[in-house]
């Protein structure tokens, strides 16, 4: 399919506007005089100045006055410093300032439109932490769906959102001139003997908020910790829920996880008293 590049689209623009203005212009008409929208040499300011008052009162209610600024924009007429025409609807300094706001309005624009890799970064650091923070509780059909596929799914996700973010990244960097960098694969491995102590401390609980009694290093997983933690300072401020619940939540994709009693017996149960025996 054949797409109009921006040089065809720009002449293909001011050959529409100029077929405009000659078409519905008012001062195409016979009775105006093309000279009463530029200043004579040596003509009195008090002079040209009612000229420039009359021009400009036919130019506000000319159809097509907007196409004949453009035209003037796209053209390069008008300086501030000099007061010698009306086109448009615009004494020559109107239109030196109208085309420096116009400048400053499609800069922009552009380079709105150059920072996809922006746009997307955000977009997938958002996806990263809706994804490491995801309840592993769903139901399909009315049926639950067993929690180590939703952990092994959760995982798949989050490995790749991560990989993506870290290719991205890299490459903006990289064209920046700041160098490459990237993230290593996160692996978790469980801690030798740790569960098996769990029974001979008093009264511990599981507490959903630490670490050390997940039963795995957390090496591993704090670099995927530290990883959240750079987007967040390198200006991805929307990572920043996903801190410590997408480190545990790493923890919990493990092969061989199991959640630890909330309560545990720490002695005996004793009926009776001592005198009964």
């Amino acid at each position: 399919m054949h797409r109009m590049t921006s040089t065809q689209a720009r002449h293909t623009r001011r050959a529409v506007l100029q077929a405009a203005v000659d078409a519905y212009a008012r001062c195409r008409g016979a009775d105006i005089d093309v000279d009463l929208f530029f200043r004579g040499d040596a003509e009195q300011h008090t002079t040209w100045q009612a000229r420039r008052t009359e021009a400009l009162r036919l130019c506000a209610g000319c159809p097509v006055r907007a196409a004949c600024e453009e035209l003037a924009l796209r053209d390069g007429e008008g300086r501030a410093d000099r007061d010698d025409m009306v086109r448009g609807g615009r004494t020559g300094a109107g239109l030196a300032a109208a085309r420096t706001a116009q400048a400053v309005r499609l800069s922009a624009a552009v380079d709105a439109d150059r920072d996809t890799e922006g746009r997307l970064l955000d977009r997938l650091t958002v996806e990263l932490s809706v994804a490491a923070t995801a309840d592993t509780d769903r139901t399909v059909h009315g049926r639950r769906v067993p929690c180590a596929q939703v952990l092994e799914q959760q995982s798949t996700r989050v490995r790749a959102l991560a990989s993506q973010i870290a290719q991205v990244r890299t490459a903006r960097r990289a064209r920046a001139g700041w160098g490459g960098g990237g993230m290593s694969t996160i692996t978790l491995i469980p801690r030798v003997g740790r569960a098996a102590d769990v029974g001979h401390e008093i009264g511990r609980q599981d507490d959903r908020a630490g670490d050390d009694g997940r039963g795995y290093v957390c090496d591993e997983a704090d670099r995927f910790h530290q990883y959240v933690h750079g987007l967040v300072v390198d200006g991805d401020t929307r990572a920043r829920t996903a801190g410590r619940q997408a480190r545990r939540t790493l923890a919990e994709m493990a092969p061989g996880y199991e959640r630890q009693p909330v309560l545990l017996l720490t002695r005996p149960l004793v009926f009776g008293s001592e005198t009964s025996r």
